[in-house]
């Protein structure tokens, strides 16, 4: 697990899933050099003493949000996915673990600040009893489907 292999997935009955996060690695580097041109034009505006360094603070600012909104988006996507992968293969347990040899031993910008984990199991729990009510959902609606065609054959 890393940058490259966002969730490795092993389930019970020996099936395998990886789920890759190239997506999320190429859109935090490329909102990182946004954000750092930002910060290099604002730094070097207000070192000169020029008004228009505020102009370049709003653009770092929001920057830095759409940065944390769009990685968000594609954690969300890719739990989600998994969620309702591992729900149609009859996942009733889920066992996340803690990467202690990536946090801990080598912390550094490629795993601290991409690789949120306490969001995403948060997000993964989320996910998984959306899935499990849409699931439940989809079960009565074929049950109720069933009946009405059981219904019409007599």
């Amino acid at each position: 697990m890393g940058l490259n292999n966002l969730f490795a997935v092993v389930t019970t009955d020996g099936s395998v899933m990886l789920i890759k996060g190239g997506t999320i690695k190429s859109e935090y580097y490329w909102w990182k050099r946004e954000i750092a041109t930002y910060q290099s034009i604002r730094d070097l505006l207000r070192n000169a003493g020029f008004s228009t360094w505020k102009e370049y603070h709003e653009k770092y600012l929001k920057a830095m949000y759409k940065r944390d909104e769009r990685l968000r988006h594609l954690y969300i996507t890719a739990i989600r996915f998994l969620a309702d992968k591992l729900y149609d293969r009859g996942v009733r347990k889920l066992y996340i673990g803690y990467p202690y040899m990536l946090s801990q031993n080598n912390g550094n910008e490629y795993n601290t600040n991409i690789w949120w984990f306490r969001k995403i199991v948060l997000w993964d729990c989320r996910c998984v009893q959306r899935v499990r009510h849409k699931g439940r959902a989809r079960a009565r609606g074929l049950h109720k489907q069933r009946m009405l065609d059981m219904w019409k054959q007599t």
